[in-house]
């Protein structure tokens, strides 16, 4: 007799499947990079002066895939997207190659320009595939959608991929910090998508953050493992891919700003980077030390308060906003009443 399973228990069922994949897989990884030399090379810039692995993304991709393959083959719920759309094949091409592009990068480092080109031609790919930023809903403050011509929806959806992968890559700067907020974010995805009737998008973004979440096992102070580029790339592909997915509908009350609220944290130190280079009249691939972390740890923060501190601010933003997309404003307004209880201890 088959089992029938709600799609609530499916999501779960996903986030618990890929949060054990990862814990379970980490030391293997660790194990493999240890036996092929797959290490970090310290400088002055890094927070660590010591060598680690740094292929710590084969661990979040077997987390996702795990749980993706184990949902799939549960064959007695409805949802076409693993058997039959051609949205899901795209996402998965495109996660398979974005993580290989950052394996090849952390086995044998690859110029940023190449990065960047290759980048470009997987978001450009993604985009005329047919998963892209089609409308501004402003549907939200009683305004019309603002619908938008081909070229520029494939433009706009390329600088958001691109900047994602980027944002994500930039801010794993000091251990967990980068799995973290990715989990959060990626939590948050998950319940407003789900909220929204949505049945695929909750699921993948249910095994993100699961993965992400089961990554602190070795990724957490002390750090154990490092994701590498080939963890950020995919991590930051795949919320940039859901947060496409999961704001193409009409019911969201907050519209666009759902993404832009929860990846607040590694957009804006990523613009602000960006801006800080450019005033310098350097480049904007030129590392430094001008990032979000590096400052809070400049001004007196130790690393792990420094990251205790962006967890608590990035739960209670993914609360806030979960809040601001949700018709039961009571229980939300009561979370987010607790999680800012939650920020305070941690800035303390």
């Amino acid at each position: 007799m088959l089992f029938r399973f709600t799609t609530l228990e499916i999501i779960l069922a996903s986030l618990v499947i890929s949060f054990l994949s990862t814990f379970l897989v980490l030391p293997y990884v660790q194990k493999l990079g240890d036996n092929f030399n797959m290490k970090d090379t310290p400088d002055s810039r890094k927070q660590k002066q010591y060598p680690l692995v740094r292929i710590g993304g084969l661990a979040l991709i077997t987390g996702f895939s795990s749980s993706i393959i184990i949902i799939s083959i549960l064959k007695n719920f409805s949802l076409e997207i693993f058997t039959q759309s051609e949205i899901f094949i795209i996402i998965i091409l495109g996660l398979i190659t974005i993580f290989l592009l950052g394996l090849i990068d952390d086995i044998k480092s690859i110029s940023p320009f190449t990065r960047l080109l290759v980048q470009v031609a997987i978001s450009i790919f993604i985009a005329e595939s047919g998963i892209s930023i089609k409308e501004i809903n402003l549907t939200w403050i009683n305004l019309e959608s603002i619908y938008l011509p081909h070229y520029l929806s494939t433009l706009i959806t390329t600088f958001w991929i691109v900047g994602l992968i980027n944002a994500i890559n930039w801010i794993d700067g000091v251990d967990g910090l980068a799995s973290g907020i990715t989990g959060f974010a990626a939590l948050g995805f998950t319940i407003i998508s789900y909220q929204n009737g949505q049945s695929y998008v909750p699921i993948i973004a249910a095994s993100i953050s699961g993965c992400s979440f089961g990554f602190l096992r070795f990724n957490f102070y002390p750090a154990r493992i490092l994701m590498g580029d080939s963890g950020s790339y995919f991590l930051g592909f795949s919320l940039a891919i859901i947060s496409i997915l999961s704001t193409s509908l009409e019911s969201n009350p907050i519209g666009i700003l759902i993404p832009i609220f929860l990846l607040i944290i590694p957009l804006v130190d990523m613009m602000i980077v960006i801006f800080t280079r450019l005033i310098k009249r350097d480049s904007p691939f030129l590392a430094d030390r001008s990032h979000l972390h590096h400052k809070l740890i400049d001004s007196g923060f130790s690393e792990l308060g420094t990251v205790i501190f962006i967890y608590s601010l990035s739960q209670w933003i993914a609360v806030l906003t979960i809040g601001l997309a949700s018709i039961n404003d009571g229980l939300y307004l009561l979370a987010t009443m607790l999680s800012s209880v939650l920020l305070f201890f941690g800035f303390i």
